[in-house]
């Protein structure tokens, strides 16, 4: 039975020493995941998953562009002439055809047809397109998803 015990005892803090051992591990990988995530704008990540909830239905998925729906976005001077709050408000008002700034002289509706948008998710929106931007020479997943 001692001995049982004694093995037992020896057994946990084996886990104990191991598990101590990982959470030190885990902790010198931590600052690699930070610094990885530092270098994509705040905001964007989630931007992109609103995106494609809604944007990619006519820009693509790559936002690329879809032929008659909506514009490529990853070299639009639109974009990357808009300061991000000019961005914003495009995004909430949208843009009608006839209107003379319209280029394409297509229905962009506001929110992207989505109400329930705000302007924290309109301004993660417009830090996603930046980063589309940023990367698109590179061959970036974001970038390579089929539509």
């Amino acid at each position: 039975m001692r001995t049982s015990r004694c093995l037992l005892g020896s057994m946990v803090g084996g886990v104990v020493v191991l598990s101590f051992g990982v959470m030190r591990n885990v902790a010198a990988v931590r600052p690699q995941l930070v610094s990885v995530s530092a270098s994509v704008a705040p905001g964007a990540e989630r931007g992109r998953e609103l995106y494609m909830r809604g944007c990619a239905a006519c820009h693509g998925a790559n936002a690329r562009g879809l032929p008659h729906q909506g514009a490529e976005l990853t070299v639009s001077r639109f974009v990357s002439d808009s300061t991000d709050e000019a961005l914003v408000e495009f995004l909430r008002v949208g843009r009608k055809p006839d209107d003379p700034k319209s280029v394409m002289k297509m229905f962009m509706p506001a929110k992207g047809g989505n109400i329930a948008l705000e302007d924290e998710h309109l301004m993660q929106i417009a830090a996603h397109l930046r980063e589309v931007q940023k990367h698109a020479d590179e061959k970036s997943p974001a970038l390579t998803m089929t539509d």
